[in-house]
């Protein structure tokens, strides 16, 4: 089904005006590239994911409205990011739009790590109750395309 598909994507424009689809230039415009050239992530990603976490451990007492003020995601000086080391690949991921299927060509990592700055207010949590809580967001929620269905973009503190 996928290849049948790309292959009518991969035609010349017909009677509808439907473009012809470039695979590879979907996946390099996929990416997100800090100005020295590295590859990352969007820092906030990181912060929603703690965030969500905070119904999965109750018995802190953290709302998920204290969450949002009591730390911040530092991303790399003059954009939004944080360096995401791995190498990506290419995926193709079929994607339901209105009543078909389309298929999306992005970058993916299968082993991927980050280095993340975290901003806190320690009057509200405190390091052991920080970690807990982005360990939690790394198995319970995870950060990217496909990780409610696929399970990916999980991770640990280490």
């Amino acid at each position: 089904a996928r290849r049948q598909i790309a292959d009518k994507q991969g035609k010349r424009a017909g009677a509808g005006g439907r473009e012809k689809r470039d695979p590879q230039a979907e996946y390099e415009t996929s990416k997100y590239v800090l100005p020295d050239g590295r590859l990352g992530i969007k820092a906030v990603a990181f912060k929603l994911a703690a965030v969500e976490a905070c119904t999965s451990i109750g018995k802190q007492n953290i709302t998920k409205i204290a969450a949002r003020q009591a730390f911040f995601v530092i991303a790399e000086p003059g954009t939004e990011l944080v360096a995401i080391d791995g190498e990506p690949e290419m995926r193709t991921d079929p994607v339901s739009v209105g009543m078909g299927v389309d298929l999306r060509y992005r970058a993916g990592f299968h082993k991927w790590s980050v280095k993340l700055t975290v901003r806190y207010n320690a009057r509200l949590l405190s390091p052991e109750q920080l970690a807990n809580l982005f360990n939690t967001a790394g198995f319970a929620v995870g950060v990217g395309e496909g990780r409610e269905a696929l399970g990916w973009g999980r991770w640990h503190v280490a």
